[in-house]
């Protein structure tokens, strides 16, 4: 099959616009990896993320390899719809924002909330909006296959940009997280206010506020019995308020729970602005913690790194949003 997809590619006419190359580039991948994979093109069925895109597709593929079979050219939606997927019912999102809005202002209105629809349902659909792939991302039956023994989850901004409310902790838990850690926006959604202390697998900063609701550190135990540390601090430089020391308040958990010892895991969640204080960190507990990680600036850093004394280190995972994005905002509203 390699073979063929080549010789026909070298065949196959030229054409110095960019979309033609585009296609040329991508439609070879395609063929190769039919090939690779053992897949008659017959059989094949190729998915493109819009339904203008099926007929050029199916089109260029014929300009390329004029002779034999030709893979079948659907969109996601539309191939699902025939495979028996998931249809979404009068209260499920759909992911079609007018449809969705609608769904969005029914359910208010049988919440008592009706007359202020035109306020909620756009900011109630972007946060079920944010929170789907992720809800959806580690289904239960997925944490074997790849080995996962405790999964933590950054819901700091989960809820409209702004906080994490109790209704979205609940579906990340329900999800297959662990532990959930908040950040610098930890009570900006008041229900976490009451919420948190009720729900210890929620965590909020460990130097947020003296009396701040809800706990910054905790001892999780996983299958076996073994036990895991989670603890979080917001870091100072650059943040928009004071916050007390990060390093004292880390220090003095993880020497209350050695690692090895009182612990057999540490990991520590550290929300700060800037690269040299999260480093900082980083160096500080190595170790004496399993990983440190941060959290905050919504950009994943390429420094993953094991530390001298053995502590896995990474200065920001990133986010779960929308690339095409500001930090995961809507790009018209900061530029």
């Amino acid at each position: 099959m390699a073979a063929i997809a080549d010789s026909r590619a070298e065949t196959a006419p030229q054409a110095d616009h960019p979309a033609s190359h585009a296609w040329r580039e991508v439609l070879a991948r395609v063929a190769a990896h039919m090939a690779h994979c053992g897949a008659h093109p017959a059989r094949t069925v190729v998915l493109v993320p819009f339904a203008q895109l099926m007929a050029e597709a199916a089109a260029q593929w014929a300009r390329l390899y004029p002779s034999g079979f030709a893979p079948r050219f659907e969109t996601t939606r539309n191939w699902a719809s025939q495979v028996g997927s998931f249809t979404p019912g009068p209260s499920d999102l759909a992911l079609e924002r007018g449809r969705d809005l609608l769904t969005a202002r029914s359910l208010l209105e049988g919440a008592g909330l009706g007359a202020q629809h035109a306020l909620l349902a756009g900011p109630l659909v972007d946060g079920a909006t944010q929170l789907a792939a992720v809800a959806a991302s580690v289904p239960q039956a997925l944490r074997a296959d790849w080995g996962l023994d405790f999964v933590v989850v950054n819901g700091e901004n989960a809820t409209s940009g702004a906080g994490l409310s109790p209704e979205h902790a609940r579906l990340l838990l329900d999800a297959g997280a662990d532990c959930l850690t908040l950040g610098d926006h930890a009570f900006d959604q008041k229900g976490m206010l009451s919420f948190i202390d009720g729900e210890p697998r929620i965590l909020r900063p460990l130097n947020f506020a003296k009396l701040a609701p809800g706990k910054g550190a905790r001892v999780f135990t996983v299958a076996g019995g073994r036990k895991v540390l989670v603890a979080q601090a917001l870091g100072q430089v650059f943040m928009k308020r004071p916050f007390e020391d990060p390093f004292s308040a880390i220090d003095t958990v993880l020497r209350a729970h050695p690692l090895g010892g009182a612990v057999q895991a540490a990991i520590v969640d550290f929300h700060a602005e800037a690269t040299s204080e999260k480093m900082g960190m980083g160096h500080w507990c190595d170790g004496r913690a399993s990983l440190v990680v941060g959290t905050h600036t919504h950009v994943p850093t390429g420094d993953a790194q094991v530390l001298p004394g053995g502590t896995a280190y990474l200065t920001d995972a990133g986010m779960c949003g929308d690339y095409d994005s500001v930090i995961g905002m809507e790009k018209s509203e900061p530029i």
